[in-house]
Parts: structure tokens; sequence; C-alpha cells
């Protein structure tokens, strides 16, 4: 049996010239430099949503490629993303405004939850956007404990409880099974049990909170948008050293460049 000597590997690694060394070494580096410039360079497009790039990036794609907590996914040419382990339709996405549209998966064609989970958002990532209520679904509840306002779905066969009611506000638990809390963006008229299934479908805006500057600069020097995971901030990726910095610098194309590693903590 053939193994290798790991002192035989040192021993060869010791006789080659430093300088050797590191042009090798530098050589990776940029490979790996490339390798972000180029493997960013893909935007996310699904359904109605077009060429969507950072901070969001696809499901697919490097982590360094979005913001954390941002990546999309295409099921059957719909746009969803997940948090806090529910997964959620975009219905809307606005990047001027940072908003999107999202409603419960678990929530279509069903209007009552089927997942026995609040709607919880990262809050240093979102925010609720103006103008909405919550709704709180209550399961199987004694007769002597069901709020008096409120208004009886029936069964729901998504969930598999036989009785289920549901308010606006946030209330309970009182003796039910269970109950969650859904926030559901405002109407102008009244929610009741004929359009409860429209309103769950319809979803709740949020806000997502990322600073935009730092993108904007970097793709104004020609860069693409990035995460750095060791300092926790977005960063730009550049075809020419160095490779990853706040911005790309301006190249002389009559000068020789030179090379520059990509700096430590990032994934591939």
């Amino acid at each position: 049996m053939n193994s290798r000597n790991p002192s035989r590997i040192f021993s060869h690694l010791s006789l080659t010239p430093f300088p050797l060394l590191l042009i090798l070494f530098r050589i990776s580096s940029a490979d790996d430099g490339n390798s972000l410039y180029n493997s960013c360079n893909a935007t996310f497009s699904c359904g109605f949503i077009e060429g969507v790039g950072y901070p969001f990036r696809g499901y697919d794609a490097l982590d360094n490629c979005g913001y954390p907590g941002l990546a999309l996914k295409c099921q059957k040419n719909i746009p969803t993303i997940q948090f806090m382990n529910l997964t959620y339709r975009l219905m809307e996405l606005n990047s001027a405004n940072q908003t999107m549209q999202i409603a419960r998966e678990d929530a279509m064609n069903a209007a009552c939850p089927r997942d026995l989970v609040n709607t919880t958002l990262d809050n240093s990532l979102f925010e609720y956007s103006p103008g909405y209520v919550n709704l709180t679904f209550l399961y199987d509840c004694p007769a002597s404990s069901i709020p008096k306002l409120s208004q009886v779905w029936g069964f729901c066969p998504s969930s598999g409880f036989e009785d289920v009611h549901w308010l606006t506000g946030t209330v309970g638990p009182f003796e039910c099974q269970e109950n969650i809390t859904v926030p559901v963006s405002a109407r102008s008229e009244s929610i009741n049990s004929n359009n409860l299934g429209e309103v769950m479908e319809q979803g709740v805006e949020v806000k997502w909170k990322v600073n935009g500057e730092a993108c904007s600069q970097c793709r104004e020097s020609k860069g693409r948008c990035g995460f750095d995971f060791t300092n926790n901030q977005t960063t730009c990726f550049c075809p020419h050293p160095p490779y990853v910095s706040a911005t790309c610098a301006v190249v002389d194309a009559e000068a020789p460049s030179s090379e520059s590693s990509p700096g430590p903590g990032y994934r591939f």
C-alpha cells in the first residue's frame, strides 16, 4: 500500500525557492478573486421578477453574492424566500423602496395557516411597512373561552383542526390547543370570513434594512456587490486587483497591474 510521507512533502516544499512559492500563492489568490467577481455576475429572475441582484441572490448562488437571509428560490416559476423556518411567496418587490409583499406559502388556497407558528421577522433585517394588522387564529377552543368578537372559520383541512376561530388583533392564548398570529396588510374594507382567503394570499408588506450606499458606490466603480463575512458588511468584487475592496480602483490600461489577495473569510 502506497502512502505519502508528510515529511517528504514538506521536504520538497522546503527545496522550492521562496519567490516561486509566493508567485504560486498570489496566482491562486488572483483566481479566487476573479471567481468571486465572475460568479456574482448572475441576477435572479423568476415569474414576475426579472434581473434582481444584490442584496438578493439566487438560492444556488455563492453565499458571498448576496446579503445573509436574502436568498431567493424559484419554485414552479414562483419566487419564494425563507426565513424563520417559514417559506413565503413574493407577491411584489420594489428595489427602489426596499419593500416586498410576502405571503405565507402554507396559507395559500387555505386561508388558515397549516404550520402552527407565528409569522416572525428577523428584526435586524426586516421591519413591517406601516398599515398592517395582526390576525389571530385560534384552534380547537373550549366554548367557554372563545372570544365573543371572533369569527368562525370552521374546519381547517390544511391544519387538521375541526374548529378554527379568528379575529383581528393579538389575543390569547385562552384555553385553545393552538393559537398563532399572522400580520397582513390593512384593507379599506373590513376583513371577514368571505375575504379572509384573499387577505391571507395578499400577505403583508415588509421593508429590508440593508444600507444600499456601499453597493451603489461599488457599481459606480464597475464592481459587483457582495458580502464580506469576516467584517459582516457589503463589499465590492473587482475584475482587477485589489479584487475585494470597498470600491474598484481605476486601472490605467498602459500601466502594469499588481496582484493582491482577496483577503480572508470568503466562502466558496
